[in-house]
């Protein structure tokens, strides 16, 4: 049985981007196994300081993530769905509580856990290719709901999910869950360069930024709040804060701790 591959590799020219690539033809089907290899991926990037932004895409050029592996589904029973929830919770939150920005270069069919990988990434960049959908009705399944709420509006969310109609990165852009539609050929290069943007601030206080939205994301508006002032507070005591403090007053670029 092929069980695909999750591959995790530096980028020429792009010092501090992570490239991860999902990996099984024809068109990435998420195995166990995927999941497991994903989430330990994302998981280790607390202790990988090289690192500043992960560019998460497909490999064939037909899909990005064409949901679960469905082999099988007849045969479901509550020990293997619980198992199978388990590994993909683990993975979506890892993602999702990545130290780091991740972008999603969709770079074709995103759909179910596609869907919600890209949903729980920070960024969706999408291909002209791209197509996204939460087709769990149709295949007897629930989740990807609350993903969706996450980038899009309440009814665009109702809309996909209770027809399980396909849509493409336009729509995703028209409601403010994609940040970009390109041409295949400039998926990655568009990617790319939007994460040397992001790269660039300084890493130490990009770690403390998505630490502190991730935490604050579910919380109340005035407890979010009073949390991102103590996270303030950490930035202004850390010397890449001082430094910006410096570099702004100086108008000079700034020089952050590796």
């Amino acid at each position: 049985m092929d069980n695909g591959a999750v591959h995790d590799r530096m980028v020429e020219g792009h010092p501090h981007v992570l490239l991860v690539s999902v990996d099984r033809p024809p068109v990435n089907a998420l195995t166990l196994d995927m999941h497991t290899r994903m989430y330990q991926i994302f998981e280790s990037l607390r202790d990988r300081p090289e690192v500043r932004c992960v560019v998460l895409t497909g490999e064939p050029q037909r899909a990005f993530i064409a949901g679960a592996d469905t082999k099988g589904l007849a045969a479901r029973t509550p020990q293997t769905i619980v198992e199978r929830n388990n590994r993909s919770r683990r993975n979506y939150e890892s993602i999702r509580n990545s130290p780091v920005p991740v972008i999603a270069a969709v770079n074709g069919a995103a759909l179910g856990a596609g869907f919600v990988i890209a949903a729980a990434c920070d960024f969706i960049i999408a291909s002209e290719k791209a197509r996204f959908a939460i087709p769990e009705i149709d295949v007897g399944a629930m989740g990807g709901s609350r993903h969706a709420r996450r980038i899009l509006p309440p009814m665009m969310m109702r809309y996909l999910v209770m027809t399980a109609e396909r849509v493409d990165g336009h729509f995703m852009k028209e409601h403010g869950a994609a940040l970009d539609v390109t041409s295949p050929e400039k998926l990655l290069d568009t990617a790319f360069a939007f994460a040397d943007k992001l790269a660039a601030k300084s890493p130490a206080l990009m770690r403390m930024r998505k630490e502190s939205m991730s935490l604050v994301e579910e919380l109340p508006f005035a407890e979010g709040y009073r949390v991102e002032q103590l996270y303030t507070a950490l930035a202004v005591a850390h010397p890449d804060g001082q430094e910006a403090s410096r570099s702004i007053a100086e108008k000079r670029p700034p020089k952050w701790a590796e």
